[in-house]
């Protein structure tokens, strides 16, 4: 198999093609917006109280929405670049992941602090920052802490500012050791680990909050207007990803079968286990089940469901692949449908794409686990996010690390006592 790319080369072809898509989604939202339009927007973003669920589609508009996401996505890079870090599977899931998240509750201003909060963390400790750099991205969950404080309270300025910037280094400087620790009350069971760690520790926050009378309203503002012109984007992002594969060593997918072969269960990095080509295909490939499933049941694409979409496509190259999402993503659709809900609502949508976090449980156990989990995700992710009051923008993170330390021990204690027999 002949590549395009030599392996030494490799590390810069990926800068190219995460630098590719950051680029897109700055220059594909002035399809949207005049500049104005979306320079404007992106200081609603900057001031909103960002609890869940805030449409940045619908706060501001389309092209502040991509805008935003494009120059996070950029800025993280650029951090991944000085480092001179190689993007394995965990980098590239990262930037995806917050790439989504900065069309609902992600922004340059509130995830500055946190992952310099983390940046501090490793200089105490004497390590090198790249090897918290994944953690430090995906710590951003509890972005939303650092607008809440610095925009929704009732602080004077500058106060409002100085609590803002100090409430998300505290963040970034205890997720590290807290992150580490988590895993294992999940095993690796669950994909989103830091979004587990940031529902405990937005629990605990929220908590604070209630305590000195200051509740944390719950927000939902979701964009329900046309959808056609980024829906084609989002495929085409998808398709790009499907024919860099192609380009790259032709229609060589032997290594795919492999790939799909494997669990998911943490740590599985795709791309230093299978080729980066084969990952950012399997990565196409999710994306596009994803955008199939929204079409069929006519949700609309707007912040979330594109946040979604980016989170599971990240997690192409880190644990996730069809053979995996597809039974977890059965089990949620059956248990919602059960229960009388709208599959396309956003609540279902949003359930439906993130319990894909369990993916491993199907990877390791087979169709009928990956049922059940997604099924008992359904039902247990509605019932969290007051917990943390909409802090942790990654609730089905939360909710998949009880899921998975619950059914885990219980399959694999039946399967231990059949194997005995």
């Amino acid at each position: 198999m002949q590549k395009l790319f030599n392996k030494d080369n490799e590390k810069y072809l990926k800068y190219i093609v995460l630098l590719f898509y950051s680029i897109l989604l700055i220059f594909s939202s002035f399809l949207f917006n005049t500049p104005s339009e979306v320079f404007n927007g992106l200081k609603t973003i900057v001031e909103h109280p960002d609890l869940l669920i805030v449409d940045y589609f619908e706060v501001a508009n389309i092209g502040a929405a991509l805008f935003n996401s494009g120059i996070v996505m950029l800025t993280l890079l650029a951090i991944v670049m000085v480092q001179n870090i190689d993007p394995n599977g965990p980098v590239i899931s990262a930037l995806f992941t917050v790439a989504g998240f900065s069309m609902f509750g992600k922004n340059i201003i509130n995830v500055s602090s946190i992952i310099l909060g983390v940046f501090i963390y490793s200089i105490i400790k004497k390590e090198k920052f790249s090897k918290y750099t994944v953690i430090a991205f995906f710590s951003t969950a509890l972005s939303p802490l650092v607008t809440r404080v610095g925009f929704g309270s009732d602080l004077l300025v500058p106060f409002n500012y100085l609590f803002a910037i100090v409430s998300g280094l505290i963040v970034g400087f205890i997720m590290p050791p807290l992150a580490s620790s988590f895993v294992r009350f999940h095993h690796g069971y669950s994909l989103y680990n830091v979004g587990f760690t940031a529902g405990i520790l937005g629990m605990m926050i929220a908590s604070l909050f209630r305590m000195f009378n200051m509740p944390l309203e719950s927000i939902s503002v979701v964009y329900e207007g046309p959808d056609a012109k980024i829906k084609i984007i989002i495929f085409l992002i998808c398709l790009s990803m499907i024919m860099l594969k192609i380009i790259l060593t032709r229609f060589d997918f032997h290594g795919y079968k492999n790939l799909v072969k494997r669990s998911g269960r943490l740590v599985t990095d795709f791309v230093s286990l299978d080729g980066f080509d084969i990952a950012i295909f399997n990565m196409g490939v999710v994306g596009l089940i994803c955008m199939i499933y929204l079409d069929i049941i006519g949700a609309t694409i707007n912040g979330p469901t594109i946040a979604a979409v980016f989170s599971i496509m990240g997690f192409g190259s880190f644990g996730k692949h069809p053979r995996n999402i597809l039974p977890i993503m059965l089990g949620a659709i059956v248990m919602l449908i059960i229960t009388g809900n709208d599959l396309s609502s956003m609540n279902s949508v949003l359930t439906v794409l993130f319990s894909t976090t369990l993916a491993p449980i199907a990877g390791e156990f087979g169709l009928l686990a990956g049922i059940l989990a997604g099924g008992l995700q359904a039902s247990l992710v509605s019932n969290l996010a007051y917990l943390h009051a909409g802090l942790n923008l990654y609730n089905n993170g939360f909710s998949g690390g009880f899921i998975a330390a619950f059914l885990v021990p219980l399959i694999t204690s039946f399967r231990k006592d059949k194997m005995d027999e």
